[in-house]
């Protein structure tokens, strides 16, 4: 069998609570904070002597941490991840070749191909991430498909993911003591795997979770009158869980 020619390895991560350094203050430094601070990184380090006025604010809103001054040998040290992103590519060689010394991911604005890992244009449908690039042989290309992307996949898979994500989490028993409703032991695993199947191919199913379903920024606060609504809701959501789950159960006997 045949691997790609750019010999890349398509990986998703996790970056909540890991140190990620970029080095540089630019706008293409921006571009890479932003797209971290998009997939969930909390320990982001910008060391930079100069900041975009958006990484200043992200700065004083407490997002990132700024070291402003010139990189510093030892600034990737304990880093989960690098990216070298100055105006200076000796620079940005010279990280590269430290953090792969200190077996560190980096990545490198200027020449992708030098670093361990690329960022791939990404679309973003709440729980539904897209990835996608072309191993640098088109950038421009890259950003055209990431806009087919976006028309093609619409603002109605946030809400359907949500609702799939609760009905798994049912369906599994995760949340069978909260309000009763259909436990793990109900359903056997080749029947549990054939409704979830199901289910990402349902149009009603979902709409009528996701009817239920508060806005994806939430509420904070509630008290009162407003404690009961969300409590009514909350069994509405479970019943109408259960009710899905049911129908599925049926058609599928």
């Amino acid at each position: 069998m045949k691997g790609n020619e750019s010999g890349w390895y398509p990986v998703m991560l996790r970056l909540t609570g890991k140190r990620c350094v970029v080095v540089g203050g630019g706008p293409v430094a921006e571009r890479k904070v932003c797209s971290l601070l998009d997939a969930g990184a909390d320990g982001i380090v910008v060391i930079s002597d100069r900041l975009t006025e958006r990484l200043a604010e992200w700065e004083t809103q407490g997002r990132i941490r700024a070291e402003h001054r010139p990189y510093r040998e030892g600034d990737i040290q304990a880093a989960a991840l690098v990216i070298a992103a100055t105006n200076d590519s000796e620079l940005n060689a010279h990280i590269v070749a430290q953090a792969e010394r200190l077996r560190i991911w980096v990545n490198t604005a200027d020449d992708g191909p030098s670093g361990d890992f690329v960022t791939p244009a990404v679309v973003r449908r709440g729980d539904l991430i897209v990835a996608l690039t072309t191993g640098g042989a088109s950038p421009a290309l890259a950003a055209r498909l990431k806009k087919e992307l976006e028309r093609l996949l619409g603002e109605d898979y946030e809400p359907r993911l949500r609702a799939l994500r609760l009905l798994r989490e049912r369906l599994l028993g995760r949340e069978a003591a909260a309000g009763g409703g259909i436990g793990v032991a109900e359903y056997d695993a080749a029947k549990r795997r054939l409704i979830l199947r199901a289910a990402a191919e349902d149009e009603d199913g979902w709409r009528a979770v996701a009817a239920l379903l508060p806005a994806q920024s939430g509420r904070s606060g509630m008290a009162g009158e407003a404690d009961v609504v969300a409590l009514h809701n909350t069994i509405e959501l479970h019943d109408s869980l259960d009710q899905w789950i049911e129908r599925l159960s049926g058609q599928h006997a």
